[in-house]
């Protein structure tokens, strides 16, 4: 069954559906030449401890396991190039990992229904062995090492090891050279089952498109979510920084600063308090206020 839901305040209406276990949403926006789709699982870079039987042992996994799957699933048995098809059919894909999800997406002009049917096979056949495992811990580990010389990464990364005590959100999302080259195809297996689950996803279309094609492309190519007992673990964090400051040497000849605000979530509505932040630190410190303009002035 699909719901529709009216935002009239951006004059914008949301068709909501559920198929083989996974939340579909589709905006449509009619005459749009370009169109798009993004699929999500609910896995990021702190979800390295968690049970999948409901209870409270958690198997901890490697740092940067999310990331690296994200990698893997772009390629697929047979050994296609997922980019190069998605390419000849005029399409633009890519993917992103972050400390709570990770998504893939496309956009495109033309061969919507090919483009998404692609997205969909690639997601749900995923082609993990030792072999390709191992050599994809080599392209990673060169793209962790290239950010260790970007002194703005580095002073991020040290302001979240410095603002949390045990939170995995103060780790790097692609891990470090060490905990890359620790995990296994076993343990990106494991990863796999237990959060790319239909039920543990949803889907996003925005575009021109027919939403009984999408649903009947999901009927065909999704496979009906498992009993999700998942449970990830949860971290018990101070109020108070772990450090008020931290220097790092990188030789620059001029100094960057990150200042941080460490605010623990008191409920549950998450995009608000990011919104409020985000406008908080723009009104305080963005190009329109006054420290801006006083630090400009003062060269």
């Amino acid at each position: 069954m699909t719901t529709t839901r009216e935002l009239a305040f951006i004059d914008e209406k949301i068709h909501e559906t559920e198929i083989q276990t996974l939340k579909i949403y589709y905006i449509p926006k009619k005459g749009f030449t370009k169109s798009y789709a993004i699929l999500t699982t609910d896995f990021g870079s702190k979800d390295v401890a968690f049970s999948i039987d409901g209870g409270e042992t958690y198997k901890k996994y490697p740092e940067g396991i999310a990331h690296f799957l994200e990698h893997k699933v772009f390629e697929m048995p047979g050994g296609e190039n997922v980019f190069q098809r998605f390419t000849e059919l005029g399409a633009s894909v890519n993917a992103f990992t972050n400390n709570h999800q990770t998504s893939y997406y496309f956009s495109s002009t033309d061969a919507f229904q090919e483009s998404f049917s692609l997205l969909l096979d690639m997601v749900f056949t995923p082609h993990l062995t030792e072999e390709n495992v191992e050599k994809e811990k080599g392209i990673i580990a060169e793209e962790i090492k290239m950010y260790e010389d970007h002194p703005g990464f580095r002073g991020y990364i040290e302001a979240l090891k410095s603002l949390y005590h045990v939170h995995p959100v103060r780790e790097d999302i692609a891990g470090t050279v060490e905990s890359i080259y620790a995990l296994t195809a076993k343990d990106l297996q494991e990863c796999y089952d237990a959060f790319y689950n239909p039920r543990n996803m949803m889907l996003v279309v925005v575009g021109d498109v027919d939403f009984e094609m999408v649903q009947e492309e999901v009927r065909k190519r999704v496979p009906a979510g498992a009993p999700l007992n998942l449970v990830k673990k949860a971290y018990v964090e101070p109020k108070e920084a772990l450090k008020a400051t931290s220097t790092l040497e990188m030789g620059l000849q001029v100094p960057n600063y990150i200042y941080g605000i460490k605010v623990l979530p008191e409920n549950n509505n998450l995009m608000k308090e990011s919104l409020t932040g985000s406008l908080m630190m723009k009104l305080l410190f963005g190009s329109t206020s006054h420290f801006y303009e006083e630090k400009l002035k003062d060269g």
